[in-house]
């Protein structure tokens, strides 16, 4: 702020009336505020994923509470799901679920929860929404059903991970 002022000052060969000095000491802060403003909304709208929490993810979270047990680490795309059960997330890899039991076995993972919702960016978890191919290394749980489609739990028998 100070700089424009100085410039103006020098610029004009004369001292600045108040209104002048203020308005030239608060556009730089006005300007870079405009900014920030304008950058916001597309961020906002980065962050805030529509719908990415629905109430059922709350009422899963809460059942798996009285469920699991207290250690227990659970996997899934959502956070709420362990947040809500008081228990440890674990994000789910983006990978082939062929891939999983790995990453499964390096994380700890005890409980795998997937939402409908997520085979749009994971198709590949489609058999596990839809019960169809199991694999071996998971042990159905249960199903919750709502609008906005299904979410099955799975619990993972560490036994099986190998194969």
């Amino acid at each position: 702020g100070d700089w424009a002022t100085e410039t103006a000052d020098s610029l004009l060969r004369k001292r600045l009336p108040t209104w002048g000095r203020l308005v030239l000491q608060g556009l730089p802060v006005l300007a870079l505020l405009g900014f920030l403003l304008v950058l916001q909304g597309p961020e906002v709208d980065a962050l805030a994923v529509p719908n990415s929490f629905r109430p059922i993810h709350r009422t899963i979270g809460e059942e798996l509470d009285a469920l699991v047990e207290p250690d227990a680490r659970i996997m899934a795309r959502f956070p709420a799901f362990a947040y809500h059960a008081d228990r440890t997330w674990v994000a789910t890899a983006h990978a082939e679920l062929e891939e999983l039991p790995g990453y499964v076995r390096s994380h700890e993972v005890d409980y795998f929860v997937v939402d409908e919702r997520e085979l749009g960016w994971r198709p590949q978890f489609t058999p596990l929404v839809e019960r169809t191919t199991v694999p071996a290394w998971l042990e159905y749980v249960d199903t919750w059903e709502d609008e906005g489609g299904k979410v099955v739990v799975y619990r993972v028998k560490g036994e099986n991970l190998d194969g």
